[in-house]
């Protein structure tokens, strides 16, 4: 587990695997995109280049969608075949057709049972056939490439955080029960630990010059080892219990619907400028200084004001506030950077 970590794609892995816009072929507005997305509760809209073209991702808290920037039809991978082509090119930036019978459809599986996939099933999982056994998984509903595994990560896994977690696709796939199991499992070991630091503290015989064990060989060691490693295994416990805890006593960290539409503000898509893009002003005035052939843009709301968040290959993230039209540098962010920045998470260690 530390050494061979449970598959996830990170940040820079996911920037890596982005194609440049082709702004040329946006024919409508982040406005045309939300209106035809029909999604009520729009919080942020992206820009991303896909193998067949540019398309929009409407994010809302209810549903996501994909359309294509061209003529606004659904953008939805509908086919094994279109599957296969995103997931190589954004392994190896060569668009080339993949057998079908090595990208599979599949609700989820060992690596994607977590729940911070659900926005983007059903998936599919495309076997690149190559010497470290690559399997890219798609999203069916964007489009995007949301995880890649390679052989020996899933191997070590299995032998690691899959044992460790108690994480058989069978019974992850019940999240409350499973999150229930550990919880159980962890507050019995830890009443099972203390009850043992107890008794053997107990057991200590303190009437002579030193303490001494009642026990004999082996048994004597076995005593004194687990009262010099009491405190770590009950504090290590009762880490692990609360770290199940999934926001009855302590806050999870997520921000809630409601919460984030607080921070938001309240988003004005209505009045976007609607020709923005057909003049190669991407999503903004100021931003073409800055943004030529961005691979990927971001437009979301905060405190009612517009920001755009723009992305270039190898080069740190930059947004831009609508109001103030000043170029901010998102820090920790960069293209090239190794940290895990990862999809929301809801796997507990």
């Amino acid at each position: 587990m530390h050494f061979v970590q449970f598959p996830a794609l990170s940040e820079s892995e996911r920037v890596a695997g982005l194609l440049p816009i082709d702004l040329m072929r946006v024919g409508h507005s982040p406005a045309e995109a939300v209106a035809a997305s029909k999604i009520a509760d729009v919080m942020r809209i992206r820009l991303v280049e896909r193998s067949d073209g540019p398309v929009y991702l409407v994010s809302g808290s209810s549903a996501v969608k994909a359309l294509r920037a061209d003529d606004l039809g659904d953008g939805t991978v509908r086919s094994a075949q279109l599957a296969g082509i995103l997931a190589t090119s954004d392994v190896t930036k060569d668009v080339r057709s993949v057998d079908a019978r090595v990208a599979v459809e599949i609700f989820s599986d060992q690596w994607t049972v977590a729940q911070q996939y659900d926005q983007y099933r059903p998936l599919y999982r495309v076997a690149l056939e190559d010497r470290p056994g690559t399997e890219v998984y798609v999203s069916a509903t964007t489009g995007e490439v949301v995880l890649k595994t390679t052989r020996r990560q899933r191997w070590w896994n299995y032998a690691g955080s899959v044992a460790h977690w108690i994480y058989p696709t069978a019974l992850r796939s019940h999240p409350g029960l499973w999150a229930a199991l550990l919880w159980w499992l962890a507050l019995l070991a830890m009443i099972g630990a203390g009850l043992g630091a107890v008794i053997g503290t107990l057991r200590i015989d303190l009437t002579g010059r030193r303490p001494v064990s009642p026990y004999c060989g082996w048994h004597a060691w076995h005593h004194w080892l687990g009262l010099c490693c009491m405190v770590f295994v009950l504090t290590w416990i009762f880490s692990g219990w609360l770290s199940m805890d999934d926001g009855q006593i302590f806050s999870t960290g997520r921000p809630t619907t409601t919460q984030g539409r607080v921070i938001a503000g309240d988003p004005d898509w209505q009045n976007l400028p609607r020709d923005q893009l057909r003049r190669g002003d991407c999503w903004g005035s100021g931003l073409a200084e800055f943004t030529a052939r961005p691979i990927a843009t971001c437009l979301s709301w905060c405190q009612g004001s517009r920001v755009v968040c723009v992305r270039r290959a190898h080069l740190p993230a930059r947004s831009l506030e609508r109001q103030t039209a000043a170029n901010v540098p998102l820090r920790g962010r960069s293209a090239r950077g190794d940290e895990r920045a990862r999809v929301p998470s809801d796997r507990r260690s």
